[in-house]
């Protein structure tokens, strides 16, 4: 005979009527895995998911503001967009004004714009911390 759900399975607008709610994640949860995602986006080259959940990570958790930071600044440097890129590095150097890494990041992206002054000296910056 026809076909159909087995008995006691719910199936269309009757399973829905019964189907729990969506369960929500805790903000630290979903930070953890929008990160993690992120990064996995990133490594596969597929740069705007991973600015959008390393966005999302760090609005969910402010711990995260810092290591989110510095990844979005590189892939927005990666993707041409200097003033935003210029705004994370401001943000992370007024707290580590020596970090190496960090100035050195900072130098490749005065580099990618042009500003060969701009990069030289970040650059000396970074090789005397």
């Amino acid at each position: 005979s026809g076909g159909g759900a087995p008995p006691g399975v719910l199936v269309g607008p009757e399973a829905a009527a019964v189907a729990p709610p969506p369960v929500e994640l805790p903000a630290k949860e979903t930070a953890r895995l929008c990160l993690r995602a992120a990064q996995e986006f990133e490594a596969t080259g597929k740069t705007q998911e991973a600015v959008r959940l390393y966005e999302k990570a760090r609005t969910s958790d402010p711990t995260l503001t810092k290591q989110a930071a510095r990844r979005l600044a590189v892939l927005y440097d990666k993707a041409g967009e200097f003033s935003r890129s210029a705004g994370e590095y401001e943000t992370l150097l007024a707290d580590s004004p020596n970090d190496a890494d960090l100035l050195n990041d900072l130098g490749y992206s005065h580099y990618c714009r042009g500003d060969w002054g701009g990069a030289e000296a970040t650059l000396a910056r970074a090789v005397a911390a």
